[in-house]
């Protein structure tokens, strides 16, 4: 849903930006900034799904490594921003139009 948000809020930005100097290429600088994130957090999304779903055999060892993941708050953390695609590199202020 974040990911969504994002993609309004920026494809809001540059349909002004392309009103405002009458120039419709900015357009296509969209899809250049926002596929990386999107890309991001499925990628992310499909790595989580297949831990989530490992073979009864690596069940417990995959518990006990996440139960020690979960005690790094640095760790839970990034994967918040992972998730909700805040984590992604960003091009600069001045280059996103």
């Amino acid at each position: 849903m974040n990911t969504g948000i994002q993609d309004g809020m920026a494809l809001a930005g540059f349909l002004v930006t392309a009103l405002h100097s009458g120039n419709p290429d900015v357009l296509d600088r969209y899809e250049t900034q926002r596929r990386p994130v999107a890309q991001g957090v499925i990628s992310l999304a499909d790595r989580l799904t297949r831990i989530a779903t490992v073979s009864r055999i690596l069940t417990p060892v995959r518990n006990v490594l996440l139960s020690l993941l979960g005690l790094s708050s640095r760790f839970k953390s990034s994967l918040s921003l992972r998730l909700a695609g805040l984590a992604i590199p960003r091009l600069p202020a001045d280059r996103l139009f």
